[in-house]
């Protein structure tokens, strides 16, 4: 019998800091939506977007939309403070 647990979280980090040249690794969320939604007996969707991006509330909203529930970030990587005002209160997709 398959269950939740049997399928694989598939998110990269869609970036690893607000300077893109810096980054060290850039998988754009719609490319994996894409690998996910070709194979979803295998994955579940884990978006990524850095937090001081002026636009991230609204990132996190268009994918909390097509019913993600996860946000993959990697503070020591990302370079995120989690005591950055926009850290602190975390944002809700349900």
């Amino acid at each position: 019998m398959k269950t939740e647990l049997s399928r694989v979280r598939l998110g990269f980090i869609a970036e690893m800091s607000r300077d893109l040249g810096a980054t060290g690794i850039k998988v754009p969320n719609e490319h994996v939506w894409k690998v996910v939604q070709k194979y979803p007996d295998c994955f579940f969707m884990a978006m990524s977007v850095h937090p001081y991006r002026d636009d991230a509330v609204e990132e996190i909203e268009k994918w909390g939309g097509l019913g993600v529930k996860i946000i993959k970030w990697l503070p020591n990587s990302m370079n995120i403070d989690l005591e950055h005002r926009v850290c602190i209160n975390p944002i809700s997709l349900t």
